[in-house]
């Protein structure tokens, strides 16, 4: 099997329509793998801590209303995120399946895009409802990353990228929802899922093996992550967006306070120093990207010029 495999990942399929017979077929699969909907969930799913909110006066000073309107939005967009990663998770899956080389290989990327589907699925329930009931899929930078590497990816590539980088990055921010919210359903949820992260992220070392990164690998892993850092350094935009959105605009000089009061350099700082840790497969990836300086978080300043359509890139809300 060739490296030129490509397979769409489908990020904005829509689901079957209501009364289709093969959805008898998921349900009952899902439900022989403990998938069940959930009772109703907490008011709040995660506090203003939990994105930093806390600690901005502009929300401080909102009426509750307006404050519990901005928190549901917030975990909505955190919940729609994670919906449409394990959607491309099947993709990504199916691909690695046509690519495998040996049958236990290919049976552990099947029973992965089995994870996935039952993870979608879950979320789904969390939501009360699928995002992409209507076909249509976020404007989530990450996601579009997600789906033109799986889209083209080699295989090696592919392996590093999503499984020990982003499935290792995503145990830790799996995690941290999961200690972090109000709702003991959601935790369980996100507590399953973390299982199944840990064994994804475990496959991908054991796929990459003693052989490493090929030359052309190496360089679709820097084109990819150079841009997921640029996006992190530029800290919590979508959650100073909904901010403006509840509040009304902001000047540039009022959202570099908001990024300032949100602790924006020691957030983001956190994440790009996480993410630094799992390219220690690639030595020499870690080094290029280290001499672009996308391991340093941007000031609340810079942050605050990405939001005016400065340099930079829209930013992720983890």
């Amino acid at each position: 099997m060739t490296a030129r495999v490509r397979v769409n990942g489908q990020l904005e399929a829509p689901p079957l329509p209501v009364g289709h017979r093969l959805l008898p077929i998921v349900a009952a699969a899902l439900a022989r793998d403990g998938h069940c909907v959930p009772s109703a969930p907490a008011a709040v799913r995660w506090p203003a801590s939990h994105f930093g909110l806390d600690r901005v006066a502009a929300f401080r000073d909102a009426p509750p209303a307006a404050r519990y309107r901005l928190l549901s939005v917030c975990a909505t967009d955190l919940l729609t995120e994670a919906f449409f990663v394990e959607k491309l998770g099947i993709g990504f899956a199916a691909k690695m399946v046509l690519l495998s080389s040996t049958a236990d290989e290919r049976t552990a990327y099947a029973l992965m895009g089995a994870d996935e589907a039952r993870h979608m699925a879950d979320i789904a329930a969390q939501m009360g409802t699928r995002p992409d009931a209507e076909g249509t899929a976020p404007d989530d930078p990450f996601c579009d990353l997600l789906a033109r590497a799986i889209d083209t990816g080699r295989r090696g590539a592919l392996a590093f990228l999503v499984q020990v980088v982003l499935e290792g990055w995503g145990l830790v921010h799996y995690c941290r929802l999961a200690r972090g919210t109000a709702d003991p359903a959601l935790r369980a949820t996100l507590v399953d899922i973390v299982k199944d992260e840990a064994l994804h992220h475990g496959g991908g070392l054991a796929v990459l093996g003693r052989d490493g990164l090929s030359p052309a690998d190496l360089r679709a892993a820097q084109a990819a992550l150079a841009s997921l850092l640029s996006m992190i350094q530029a800290g919590p935009q979508r959650v100073v967006a909904r901010l403006e959105e509840a509040r009304g605009p902001l000047g540039r000089r009022e959202r570099a306070r908001v990024f300032a009061e949100i602790d924006t350099e020691r957030r983001a700082g956190e994440q790009l120093t996480l993410l630094r840790g799992f390219l220690a497969r690639a030595p020499a990836l870690e080094i290029r990207l280290d001499c672009l300086g996308l391991f340093r978080p941007l000031s609340p300043v810079q942050c605050a010029a990405v939001g005016d359509g400065g340099p930079g890139g829209k930013g992720k809300s983890r």
